[in-house]
Parts: structure tokens; sequence; C-alpha cells
């Protein structure tokens, strides 16, 4: 009554929202994560009084990377600090889950709050890629092991202190296998958290990586190339009752010849090709003076020493070996090869057959035990190719020879791109690559039918592709709804790609 002014409720700010000069306060204090103990940034942080109506939203700051934050301009007051981000369990100061258990701080004026520190908690983490083995012989699993990296409590004013990889008797935090791809995900990682990550496969080098990890993350990982440890091919070469010595024993690696000599003297005829790279397919020609000669293909897996590749090289027997490619240079897997020609002392019975290899020296092949000396031909046939014959001539003494034969196709294909073509007012032609038009090619007996590409791929934008086409003519048809399809005429030819571009037309 008497016309006087009703007083403001405690903590309320002025009619005009502004801190009067000399008045403000501060909060300032340090974020870490509750897995590691570690400084947290980028958490906000809010600063939010009670009023008649609720909870007002005052102040607010971004943790940095040492977890440092400051909330100023306050007014002289009591406030509720609220700590979230993405990944993180939200927390109120000191470690309530919601405003209703937190405790108030109260702030005084030109004065700054320090150490109101809080710990958060972050959602578990992932770690995801791929494990390239390279050219691997064999199916290759690796085991991915997560180990936390633990660093002390941070100093004053969220300083990190050093890290330190744990004791490797303390568990793992997550340990997994590779899929038969190579990927792996290592999930429900504590976090925020720093990990290094172990990768063992048998026959390989064992690699790691170091990666950090925040509240909640998917983290994808660069791939992975493992690092093979270098093998070996030993054994001994007989006779087919006693050891030779002086025999030669040769491979290849990296385009250089790798020979090494069986000893006369103490371990008789034993021999070793070390260091060899893994994973990997090797010929190995084992020669001996008044001896026959014995080509072989050895597989090494990754890592792998084999000591038991014994050998018997018999006088009058002889050895020949090569690799098919084709026109590109490419080896050829699958193919038959075989031998004829049956001119040698003695007469031959049966000749042996083989066939070419699919997987690491891929085109290799290798014959052994033929008669020697002899005139022998060496046939190649694979579908799709024309079949070729080269001659080769034992002589039953030195290297036995080595051959590169060439196969060319003996199918063709048809390739273009599709084009759309329209009208527009003022009359003109438009044309644009059209995507997903049926392509089929026939020569009356078979059908083959392909659609027109879409962008991205090996084929530009509406192109087409048919292959293994016999030698013919061929009619090449494009369709599409809503378009009037057309019909090209194309001759095929072994070994070669003809070009024949389509054009589709709109009928409405």
């Amino acid at each position: 009554s008497g016309g006087g002014t009703e007083a403001a409720p405690a903590g309320a700010l002025p009619k005009t929202g502004q801190v009067p000069a000399g008045t403000g306060a501060a909060i300032t204090g340090v974020v870490t994560g509750k897995n590691d103990g570690q400084p947290v940034g980028r958490i906000v942080v809010q600063a939010e009084r009670m009023s008649r109506d609720g909870l007002k939203l005052v102040s607010s700051a971004a943790t940095q990377s040492n977890g440092a934050y400051t909330l100023g301009g306050l007014f002289p007051t009591d406030y509720y600090l609220h700590f979230s981000a993405p990944g993180f369990v939200d927390v109120w100061y000191p470690n309530a889950p919601s405003q209703a258990g937190a405790t108030a701080v109260t702030t005084t004026a030109q004065r700054t709050l320090q150490n109101v520190n809080v710990v958060i908690t972050g959602l578990p983490a992932s770690i995801s890629g791929t494990v390239n083995p390279g050219d691997a012989l064999a199916p290759v699993t690796t085991t991915v092991t997560a180990r936390a990296i633990s660093s002390t409590a941070p100093a004053a004013g969220g300083a990190t202190a050093p890290a330190t990889l744990s004791a490797p008797s303390t568990p793992p935090a997550a340990v997994t296998t590779t899929a038969a791809d190579g990927s792996y995900t290592l999930a429900n990682l504590p976090a925020p958290g720093t990990y290094e990550i172990t990768f063992v496969t048998p026959g390989y080098q064992t690699s790691t990586l170091t990666d950090a990890v925040t509240g909640g993350d998917k983290r994808l990982e660069p791939a992975i190339t493992l690092g093979a440890t270098p093998g070996a091919i030993g054994g001994v070469v007989t006779d087919g009752t006693n050891p030779i010595g002086g025999a030669i024993v040769t491979t290849t690696l990296n385009g250089q010849t790798l020979a090494v000599t069986t000893p006369t003297t103490g371990q008789v005829g034993a021999y070793v090709l070390g260091n060899l790279q893994t994973p990997g397919t090797y010929v190995v020609t084992y020669t001996a003076p008044g001896h026959g000669s014995v080509t072989q293909i050895v597989d090494l897996t990754a890592g792998q020493s084999i000591g038991t590749e014994n050998v018997s090289l018999t006088s009058g027997t002889g050895s020949v070996s090569g690799r098919l490619v084709d026109g590109a240079g490419n080896g050829l897997g699958g193919a038959t090869v075989t031998v004829g020609g049956a001119i040698s002392t003695g007469g031959v019975g049966t000749l042996p057959q083989t066939t070419t290899l699919t997987s690491g020296a891929v085109g290799s092949f290798a014959i052994s035990g033929l008669p020697a000396p002899g005139s022998y031909t060496l046939t190649f046939s694979l579908a799709g190719y024309q079949p070729a014959t080269v001659p080769v001539t034992l002589t039953g003494n030195g290297a036995p020879p080595t051959v590169t034969v060439t196969l060319s196709s003996n199918v063709g294909s048809v390739t273009g791109s599709v084009i759309e073509q329209t009208s527009a007012n003022p009359p003109v032609t438009i044309t644009n690559a059209f995507v997903g038009a049926t392509v089929t090619a026939t020569n009356g007996a078979q059908t083959w039918t392909v659609v027109s590409s879409a962008p991205g791929g090996a084929l530009p934008n509406g192109g087409y592709l048919i292959s293994g086409l016999a030698p013919g003519t061929y009619s090449v048809t494009v369709t599409a709804p809503g378009h009037a399809q057309q019909t090209g005429i194309v001759t095929i030819t072994a070994g070669q790609r003809s070009t024949l571009p389509l054009t589709l037309v709109k009928t409405g």
C-alpha cells in the first residue's frame, strides 16, 4: 500500500536483462571422461537459474580441447550447470542425471568460482576397417585386439599427462576376427578413450595402430596391408637312392634368378632357397651333370617354410616349364597343356598332361619326367581362345627349356552407347545418354542381353558391352518403354571389339 514498489525476488536480473557494471561473476572448470580420466572437448555447458516459470537458460559455453570451460558475465545468484554433447550421457553438476538431483552453485559479484569440475560418461564407441593380406594363396584370418592406452589424471587447468600402453596382462577392451572379406569391427569400446589396435595373422608380421574415440564414435580406419614374413623352400636332391652333390636348384624372385648348389661334403644334396617373399608361387628347377632335370611348382603360404621338398633326378629324363598368357600379357589359368610329338631315344609311352595355374603365378605350368634327349610339342587349349602348339627340345643336359606362349582370343565383343533423341521447340534435335535400355544381340541361334549402364562404372553413361561372341554377323536391338526400338547389324571378328552406337526415339 501507499504506492510502494514490490521487491524483486532474490537472484532476479534487472528488467533490462543486463548485468550491472561491477557485479559480473564467472564459473570455470574442467570436464573429464569417466572412462579414461582425460579432458573432453566440445561439451556444451549451460548455466540455468530458477525463476517463477522454472529453469531459465542464462549462459552457455563449450569446453576446449583441454576440457576447460568459462561461463562469464553472470549475475550473482544460484545456478544449475547442465553438461551435454552428442555421444555422451547428460550430467548435471556435480553428478546427477537430471536437475532434480543437481546441486546449485552460488556466484559472487566480481569473483570467479573455480574448479567446478564434472566427470561425463561417453556412450560405447566402435572401430571398423579392413585387413588386406595381399595375394594370399589361402583364406587368411586376422585376430584384431583393442587394448586401452592409459594416462594419469589431467593436471590442473586440463593439461594432459603422457600416455602409456597398458600392461600386456591387462584384459583387452575388445577382440574380434576378420570376416571372409577382411572386414572387422571392434564394438562396445568404453569411450572416450585411446586404444592400440593390434593385428595378428599367422605367417604375417604383427601390425599396430593407435586410435582415439570419443563418446558414441563409429570410427572407420583405412585398410591395413599385412606384411608377410619371408619363407623358404628346402629339401634334398637324390638320384633315387643317394644324395647328389653339385646339383643346381633355381627359381625366380622379383624377376631375378636365384640359384643354389647342393654341397658335395657334409649335408650332401641338401638345399635351401631362403628369404622368399610370401605368399607366393615358385617354379623350381633341379639339374645335375649326368642326370635329368625336374621342374615343379611350389606354393608358399604367408610366412611358410618348407623343408621337405625332396627331388629325385633320373638319368635320361627332362622337364619343361613356362607360362601361358593372353595378348595383353595376363596369365591364363585353367588351360590344358598336352605333350605330343613322340620322338625320343628309347621311344615314348603315354605322355603327361597338365593344367596352368589359376592362382598365385597364374598361367604357369611345369611338366617333368619326359624322356631326354627328345623332341616334343606342347599344345595349349582354353575355352574362348584359339589353341596353340609350340615345339620344345630336351637335350638331357643343362638347364631345361622355359617357354612363354600367347593365346589369341577366338571370340569378340560389341560395345557402344545408347542415346535418346528428342525434339524441342524451336525445332532442334537433342541427344542424351540413356541408362536402363535393354540391348539384345543374336546370331539366330543364341541371344545375349545386357542393360545400358549408369555412370560410375567401367562403361560410360549409357554404355553397353556384350562379350563372348563367336565370329559372325549379329543383329543388335535396343528397346525401352515409350521409345521406338532400333536394330543394327554388326560383324564380330575373333579377338576384336566392334563398335555399334544405338539411338532411341521417343514415341510420345
